[in-house]
């Protein structure tokens, strides 16, 4: 059966509600969906356009603000570059920075792939687990991990070795700032990796915060 294309976030959000559903049938799907929801989708029969899934991804990462933030960061950048790329592919980045822009490649530099995200303002976990002891046998300990206190630690960013070389550099590390508080989507290795062995997720509940994202509105109070 051919996938059911959908070319607009509009399209995309008339959909939310099924989708929604069938999170709420099928733990595992829920599991692997909060890896990766566009990978998820696809699973479900939908083929998003690059835009609606880059829509999508963007949604379920990042606040309005700071998607309104990327979004004027990446106009000055695309436009400062002459052209426009992934600012969190290292692929593109080594194009147009030592190639379009012929900047001197710091020695030993390998890659520009940003160092892990720092989830500083990340959804709030809910873990339920047993302990051993208590009266029967055991007792239900809750810890609550609050991804907006994460160490703020992390390696330093290569792209630093470049700072005040060009302009594209300059707000590429202001894009970075933002894109690092919170995590890629995981790749088709690890959505396949989490769907081989969803239990092995230990998470019993989880409650997540979402933004409340209301532009779309159809009537029924779909989120996203």
């Amino acid at each position: 059966m051919a996938a059911r294309r959908v070319t607009s976030f509009e399209a995309f959000h008339r959909l939310v509600p099924s989708i929604v559903k069938r999170l709420s049938e099928d733990r595992d799907f829920m599991v692997r969906a909060m890896a990766n929801p566009v990978l998820a989708i696809a699973e479900l029969g939908f083929e998003l356009t690059p835009e609606v899934a880059r829509e999508v991804e963007r949604r379920a990462r990042f606040s309005d603000a700071a998607r309104t933030r990327l979004a004027s960061i990446e106009g000055k950048l695309f436009e400062a570059a002459g052209e426009r790329f992934d600012p969190e592919s290292d692929e593109d980045l080594q194009r147009v920075l030592f190639v379009r822009l012929k900047l001197p490649r710091p020695s030993g530099l390998v890659s520009l792939a940003p160092p892990p995200a720092r989830p500083l303002d990340g959804p709030r976990i809910v873990v339920k687990e047993n302990t051993p002891g208590g009266r029967k046998g055991g007792k239900t300990a809750r810890r609550r991990f609050d991804a907006r206190r994460a160490e703020s630690a992390s390696p330093t960013d290569p792209l630093e070795q470049l700072r005040g070389r060009h302009a594209v550099v300059d707000l590429l590390l202001q894009h970075r700032a933002i894109s690092l508080r919170s995590p890629r989507l995981a790749s088709r290795a690890g959505y396949d990796a989490v769907k081989a062995n969803p239990r092995g997720v230990p998470v019993a509940r989880v409650v997540v915060h979402l933004p409340d994202h209301t532009e779309h509105d159809d009537g029924r109070n779909a989120r996203i």
